[in-house]
């Protein structure tokens, strides 16, 4: 039995756009994952030395995009990445509703 989507690309277009709202700079090249069947979505947010955008800011971004995807029992549906020269500098994860603040 096939399982039923939980992340659409028009979900992952919203986010896509709430990022860029709030960091014009990276319109280009963000990168986007489905994974386990559309129930997880990584997102890859490039971030630039000279960026003014704060560790606060960046988890409050987390937050926003925790309330605009779907969650599920016991596991994670989706994760950003803030990456930089390759390497992860920064991550927050979420989506497990018996977990709600796990990756914060």
């Amino acid at each position: 039995m096939e399982q039923q989507r939980l992340i659409s690309s028009a979900l992952a277009e919203v986010i896509a756009q709430k990022i860029i709202d709030r960091l014009p700079s990276v319109r280009h090249n963000l990168g986007f994952e489905f994974q386990d069947d559309f129930q997880f979505l990584l997102v890859s947010i490039p971030y630039d030395t000279t960026s003014t955008f704060t560790s606060e800011e960046r988890a409050q971004l987390g937050h926003e995009i925790d309330r605009l995807m779907p969650s599920r029992e016991g596991e994670l549906t989706w994760m950003i990445n803030f990456v930089q020269n390759g390497k992860v500098i920064d991550s927050y994860f979420g989506g497990d509703s018996l977990s709600p603040d796990l990756g914060f």
